[in-house]
């Protein structure tokens, strides 16, 4: 199991992205995901020191329709 220490949000998963179809870009401050079908951009994340952090509240207006999911395993 890993455990990181003090982690205080939920981490996505690149690869995930990635074998579903969508591209994943970072940057020096900000990654981007994009849908490889439309070009579209799904969302962005803005980099706080060395992580990128994404605002799931300001996602509200866009077609975002779930990047989360509940599960009572830590590992998954």
């Amino acid at each position: 199991m890993w455990l990181v220490d003090g982690l205080e949000h939920n981490l996505l998963s690149i690869s995930k992205f990635c074998d579903n179809g969508y591209d994943v870009m970072f940057g020096k401050i900000n990654c981007t995901i994009i849908n490889k079908d439309n070009n579209f951009i799904v969302f962005k994340g803005k980099r706080v020191e060395n992580v990128y952090k994404i605002n799931f509240s300001e996602l509200v207006d866009q077609k975002v329709i779930c990047l989360l999911s509940m599960n009572d395993k830590k590992w998954v």
